[in-house]
């Protein structure tokens, strides 16, 4: 008699197809979803979440624009090579000769998990350069003329710790909305910049968006966060059983817990 599967494990993986890695994810329809890695750059360097999304329609010259966007290196000086999961076998490689340039990334049917590994030929070496930090000059600063300076992270977690004694000491309550991954409260309104991250420790895949919806919901208790995302990897279209919160196509909405929510400036995903 076969184990049967929780309903986490039967959508665990629909999403993210046969669960070896869950930073792969699955690429909208139309895409594909490439783990990207530079003969020169560490994974350190290149971040945590170096799986992107890609048209499979994206010519190559424009392809190699956008990786040079995330790794630095000039596309005349890029050799591609699409390799498979583990990184191990190398299938082919993308610009061997001129014509490579006006072909799509589909003709080459790259699968979501393969990994693009971009060979810097750069003479001048400028990437590497750019990751050897020794180099750089260390900027130093006198302890009074930091204590002189406004809007520093010394007074910013100074008047934070005074807020909280004085909201612990008071029985006013506040509608304030918070994020709550630190003891420091970051307010949370509609039309911020913001990335949805997961509960679970090894899901390393983040969602950006913007915030349209703060507030209480009639599918749970507490207050919620609706966010637009830059990319279909949501579960709505802003409308949680009949009721709409918020206004967006379908699949680019989705509801966090304003601690699963991070405030900040960052660039729309492009795909």
């Amino acid at each position: 008699m076969g184990s049967t599967k929780s309903d986490f494990e039967i959508i665990r993986e629909y999403v993210i197809g046969d669960g070896k890695d869950i930073s792969v994810g699955k690429a909208p329809e139309g895409n594909v979803r490439l783990e990207i890695t530079h003969s020169v750059l560490t994974g350190e360097s290149l971040g945590t979440n170096n799986f992107k999304n890609f048209s499979l329609d994206i010519k190559i010259k424009d392809f190699k624009e956008k990786l040079y966007r995330f790794v630095g290196t000039e596309p005349k000086y890029m050799e591609l090579i699409l390799r498979d999961e583990n990184k191990v076998n190398d299938i082919c490689k993308i610009n061997d000769d001129d014509d490579d340039d006006d072909k799509t990334l589909g003709s080459y049917e790259p699968k979501d998990g393969m990994n693009i590994h971009i060979i810097d030929k750069d003479p001048n070496n400028f990437v590497s350069e750019l990751q050897d930090i020794s180099k750089a000059p260390k900027p130093v600063i006198s302890e009074e003329d930091y204590n002189k300076r406004e809007g520093t992270f010394k007074k910013w977690k100074e008047e934070n710790q005074l807020k909280k004694e004085n909201d612990h000491s008071t029985t006013t309550t506040t509608t304030t909305t918070t994020n709550s991954t630190t003891d420091n409260d970051i307010e949370i309104k509609v039309g911020d910049r913001c990335k949805v991250i997961s509960d679970d420790p090894t899901n390393y895949d983040e969602r950006l968006g913007k915030v349209q919806y703060v507030g209480t919901v009639e599918f749970s208790s507490g207050v919620w966060i609706g966010v637009e995302l830059d990319l279909p990897l949501g579960k709505n279209d802003g409308s949680v059983r009949g009721k709409k919160y918020f206004q967006c196509s379908q699949k680019y909405g989705c509801f966090a817990k304003p601690k699963n929510v991070l405030v900040g400036d960052y660039p729309e995903e492009e795909i």
